[in-house]
């Protein structure tokens, strides 16, 4: 190399371009000299995820390090698990005036797109570091994993381990109960006729009773004692009646093939397994989030319960890193994405869906309880409906982006949620009185329901629950 090549400062950008097992670079010189141009000193180095290839790598860039050099940053897109062990790797292995970070695809995308790059392993990692180098609004994203609990002492990272298998298993049980579902239409259509197929009721009754021909051919005692039992001593007599009287007209054949059976029990067995897995998965999930302080605040908003609670603590990283409620609210990815062009483009309503989807979807869930009970978002939902059932989504959507404010408010200032007199006092009169018509300050030494807080005309602060039915708070998660 010869000296005069670094006769300026500078700093080096190095992009990464990750895939499986192996990555592809490119380093980037950035003079600090405007006069003098910057250039890629290195367009293509490639090299495998083990020790000796990626301290072959980091020696390679320090290669072009000298005196001069003021700062060297090495940078990648978030690439789902392909990324994480060479980033925290690198990160363990970091010099002095070196850092490494991660992008955001979607920026990188838009950015090779408005300078009209190709796309190759090769040319992204050129891509990614020329535009490190050039780019002051280049949009980094803090993942940041760690599994060390001395180093993460909120243990972040082995939260969202949990919460992103809990959502997982969200989605088997999901897909094996339409599987259920489409099994039952075709051998056994009066049961989900009566009986929801994500019952424990049908659950039973399917274990005991694969198809209407067995039902017909066992006693009402009988099936209603399964259907007690799984129902916790809720189902009624005129279930089964029904079930009975749509049995006895099946139109499904005599001759229901064992292999039926069979797959039907295989189904109950792997929903039943399923279930158990994500209660215990649940349970460590609430246990882990619950040592956050953050974790008892946010269940003071309405509409978040423990589930909740803990899968939105398992996204958030760090709420120091939205400025505002609306750059927190963009990364939930709840905030509008409205199209206008002339007279015949005018799209409204529908949402970036950007950033976390787990945390999109935890809080969308929590906008429907919100919706119903909190007065604020109650008006809010009804003035942006406005009476129009087609505009039924686009209301639970501006629920939801409000929703996410709370949350970032809560997080930000360490603080409850707190329904305000003067706020209340600003509502329509009928929107007050079914508020405090559906609550009740006498909350029993032990109880299952969420505790909320609002404010008197005196400043004190009451703690209260809704009263009504279990069913009702479905989606207080």
């Amino acid at each position: 190399m010869k000296n005069n090549i670094f006769s300026k400062q500078y700093d080096l950008f190095i992009g990464l371009d990750v895939s499986k097992g192996k990555a592809d670079a490119a380093i980037y010189k950035r003079n600090r000299d405007r006069n003098v141009k910057s250039k890629f000193v290195r367009k293509a180095i490639k090299f495998k995820f083990t020790k000796p290839g990626v301290d072959e790598f980091l020696d390679t860039v320090r290669h072009y390090k000298d005196e001069d050099c003021l700062s060297v940053l090495f940078t990648m897109e978030v690439t789902g698990v392909y990324s994480d062990n060479v980033y925290m790797y690198i990160r363990d292995h970091l010099q002095e005036s070196e850092a490494v970070k991660f992008l955001d695809t979607k920026f990188v995308d838009r950015w090779r797109d408005a300078h009209g790059y190709a796309k190759s392993d090769p040319l992204d990692a050129k891509t990614i570091a020329q535009m490190c180098a050039t780019d002051d609004d280049a949009r980094y994203v803090e993942k940041a994993p760690n599994y060390n609990e001395e180093n993460n002492k909120k243990g972040h990272a082995n939260l969202k381990l949990l919460t992103h298998r809990y959502q997982q298993l969200n989605k088997q049980l999901n897909a094996e109960y339409n599987r259920l579902s489409a099994q039952c239409e075709k051998f056994f259509p009066e049961l989900t006729a009566v009986f929801s197929i994500r019952s424990a009721t049908a659950l039973a009754i399917l274990e005991a009773y694969p198809t209407a021909h067995h039902i017909i051919k066992s006693s009402k005692n009988e099936v209603f004692n399964v259907a007690y039992e799984a129902s916790k001593h809720r189902c009624k007599e005129a279930k089964i009646d029904d079930l009975f009287d749509l049995c006895e007209n099946t139109i499904v054949t005599l001759n229901v093939p064992a292999e039926a059976e069979l797959v039907t029990a295989e189904m109950v067995s792997s929903i039943r397994n399923l279930l158990q897995t994500r209660r215990n998965y649940k349970k460590m999930m609430v246990n882990r989030a619950s040592k956050q302080p953050a974790f008892k605040r946010l269940q003071t908003l309405i509409g978040v319960g423990e589930e909740s609670a803990a899968m939105i603590l398992g996204e958030v990283y760090d709420i120091a890193l939205s400025k505002k409620a609306e750059n927190f609210a963009s990364y939930c990815g709840l905030t509008p994405r409205n199209k206008k062009s002339g007279s015949s483009v005018d799209t409204h309503g529908k949402i970036s869906k950007m950033g976390s989807p787990i945390l999109r979807h935890a809080i969308y869930l929590a906008s429907e309880y919100a919706r119903r009970h909190n007065p604020y978002l109650a008006n809010l939902f009804a003035r942006v409906k406005n009476g129009n059932k087609k505009r039924h989504k686009l209301a639970i959507v501006a629920v939801a982006n409000k929703m996410a404010r709370y949350i970032y408010a809560i997080l930000k200032h360490d603080s409850d949620f707190v329904l305000l007199y003067e706020d209340l006092m600003k509502l329509p009169e009928d929107t007050r009185a079914t508020f405090f018509q559906s609550i009740t300050t006498d909350i029993p030494e032990k109880t299952r329901r969420c505790i909320y807080k609002y404010s008197d005309e005196n400043g004190v602060v009451h703690d209260f629950t809704f009263t009504g039915n279990d069913s009702e708070e479905q989606y207080c998660m």
